[in-house]
């Protein structure tokens, strides 16, 4: 429950401060760091969150493992974009 709890708690902080990331003063090379760090950490717990479901209701696995195999394709698409 705890890394579902984190990867809620990092998609809000994310969206928060892109809106407010003037507001907030934030320089846009910390925020995009900022951003990049939340966006990796709410990823890797949503699935982290995900697969522990899965192992805890054997019915979810093969929504587990769809769900990891869109994940994993998206990654791989944004980083094959970023260089």
């Amino acid at each position: 429950m705890f890394v579902g709890a984190a990867a809620a708690a990092a998609s809000v902080v994310l969206v928060a401060s892109s809106v407010w990331r003037r507001r907030l003063r934030l320089s846009y090379e910390l925020w995009q760091v900022l951003h990049t760090v939340l966006a990796a950490v709410a990823v890797v717990a949503a699935l982290v969150h995900v697969l522990g479901a899965a192992v805890r209701h054997v019915y979810l696995t093969r929504i587990a493992l769809a769900t990891s195999a869109l994940l994993l394709l998206a990654c791989l698409a944004f980083a094959a974009i970023q260089n």
